[in-house]
Parts: structure tokens; sequence; C-alpha cells
């Protein structure tokens, strides 16, 4: 856990970039049970160690005891309450790590959230009343084909499949990825035999994207994006039995006190649930009563304590490779426009 100018010197000291947090003065995370702050560190009369370079102290808390790493350093007026810092536990799980996701929408004692979630994504278009999960694992039609897991697989009354996925990082394919994933559906609804009509029960691929597609076909206001087959000259739909939903959450903003529909609800609680430390009452909606109630981490067994905390490591990796990503981008696009 290093700032910026440290990461070339730890990876020669044999570390992998996934093992190497970039953080910067003033934040503030939870590493298993141990709390760390990162503060400000510099000089005010060296010229070599200034403010700008953004460099860190780290404030420990172990249990109850407080550990100041100060580097070099002058006192601070930003450090003069590093005693009082406290330390915030989690209440609420993170529906954004994959363990987090699928304990809330893919197991059995959860099929009511599932329903009433994917309700609320087709906003009237499909009424799911009862979802029964499969195997949310995948291979073709031989041992050596490629194989798919999805996050959650389930089947409706009806016989119509929904796959539902969350996904953290942008892939360049991730709309072929979509496609193939939607192709092992459909070919598990071939019987064994000669004898069958090529009907297909509907497809569904709900995706949840914490980041933007910019997707070109996409309207970029919207946060929503409803997929078809449809015919380009009249752009009605040719085959109305494949669909995908794909929801940009991390465009979604908008603070509790705007929140009006239970939409804009769900999405305000698949992005931020793990912030709150009570529920509020702006989600005080009775659907939302076996949410809260599940997503309670000290009701976690110790198995599932540690599933999550690995979860979240590997959450975090994820996130701290696409910051640094960002940043050394937008750090190279600089320097190629000073150039």
């Amino acid at each position: 856990i290093d700032p910026k100018d440290s990461k070339e010197e730890i990876l020669t000291l044999g570390f992998t970039e996934s093992n190497i947090y970039i953080v910067e003065p003033d934040e503030e995370f939870s590493l298993h049970s141990i709390l760390i702050k990162t503060v400000p560190a510099y000089n005010k009369s060296k010229t070599c160690h200034p403010k700008e370079n953004k460099w860190l102290g780290y404030v420990v808390k172990i249990e109850d005891t407080i550990y100041y790493v100060m580097g070099d350093t002058d006192a601070l007026e930003e450090n003069k309450n590093i005693t009082r810092t406290k330390q915030v536990k989690e209440r609420y799980i993170s529906w954004l790590t994959d363990f987090g996701f699928k304990r809330s929408f893919g197991t059995a004692m959860n099929k009511d959230l599932l329903i009433c979630f994917l309700n609320i994504m087709f906003k009237g278009k499909q009424v799911v009343k009862d979802v029964s999960y499969l195997n949310p694992e995948h291979v073709g039609d031989v041992y050596t084909d490629r194989r798919a897991i999805f996050d959650v697989y389930c089947e409706g009354e009806n016989g119509e499949k929904f796959i539902v996925e969350m996904q953290n990082a942008y892939q360049t394919y991730f709309k072929d990825r979509a496609l193939f994933y939607s192709t092992f559906p459909i070919r598990e609804q071939a019987p064994k035999g000669n004898e069958w009509d090529f009907k297909l029960n509907h497809i569904y691929t709900v995706a949840l994207l914490n980041f933007s597609m910019n997707e070109d076909a996409f309207d970029k206001e919207k946060i929503r994006h409803h997929v078809q087959l449809c015919d380009t000259a009249t752009h009605k739909v040719f085959y109305d039995k494949l669909e995908y939903i794909y929801v940009e959450i991390s465009k979604f903003n908008k603070p509790l006190e705007e929140l009006d529909t239970l939409y804009e609800k769900w999405l305000y609680a698949l992005k931020n649930l793990y912030k709150l430390t009570q529920r509020p009452k702006e989600l005080c909606d009775k659907v939302f009563d076996r949410l809260f109630e599940e997503a309670e981490i000290a009701k976690f067994t110790p198995q599932e304590m540690r599933e999550y905390e690995t979860s979240k490591m590997a959450y975090r990796d994820i996130k701290n490779s696409v910051d640094t990503a960002k940043r050394e981008g937008k750090q190279e696009g600089l320097a190629e426009g000073i150039e």
C-alpha cells in the first residue's frame, strides 16, 4: 500500500501489480479487521519533499491500538487529530464482490430477492413469478470446449432462462462474451434423439456493469439498455426470444434523498449497500426487509467471513488495476500533449 512514486521500486522487490495498492492521502479502508488510513507526509522547509508529491504516512488500527507510521514529515495541521481515528466496521455486504452478489441472488433461500430484482429490471415487460436455480457451470458439447460460469443461472416457470452477471471491469469483447454465454442455454434446450421442431424458450441476459460500456449504439444519457435482434430498416423486433439488458450502474449517482422509484432504490443498493451503517428511511420498502436481513455481515459463519474477505481482496485487485490504468493513461495523454 504505497504512493504511485514507489510502484516501480516495489515491483523490483518481487511483488506483482495485483498485490500493490496505489493510494493517495486521506483514503480510508479496511483490510480484514485492520483499519488503514493514509495521511499527508511532507516537509514545509524542504523543497525535495513537497506536499504536491502526495507522499504518505499511515495510521493503522489493530483492535484497540493505533499505530502512526509518520515517514519523513513535519508536524502538520492536517494530522493533529490522528489519535481520534475511529474504526469503521462494515455492517452490510458489498454486492460488487463475487461472493456478495452470488450469496444474495444465487441461493435458494434468497429466491424472493432475485425474483423482485428481475421484475424491476424488466419494468413490467416480463413478469417473473417463480424461478428454479440451475447449475451455473457449463461446458460445451465435448470436454475440450470452452467453459462458461455464470454468476446466477435460473429458469422461470415457463421454461425461460435467466443469466444474471455482475461485471466490475471493462472487457474489450464483453458483448461477444455475453452472446457466447447465451449460446449455452440455447443449446441445452435441444432434446436427445432425432425428433425436434427447433422451438426455443426465451433467453434473458441481465448484465450489471460497474463501468461505462462506451457503446455507440446506446443512448449516453441512459443507464439501462435493452437489446434484441431487429430489422435494421424497420427497427421492428425480428426475434423476441433472445434479450439482453445492460445496466451501467457506475453511471448511477443519485443521492438517497432523490430516489423516486423502486428501480432507483435497487440501483442505489447495488452500488452503495456496503457503505451504509444502518438502514435508511428511503429504503424501508417491504421488499428490502429480506435484503437488509441477509446483508448483515455479523450473521456470517466463520467460513462465509473468510470467503467474503477473499472476494473483497479480489474486487480491490480489479479496482486498483483499473484505477491505476486510468491514472497512467491520463498522465501519458498529458505528457503527449506537452510534447
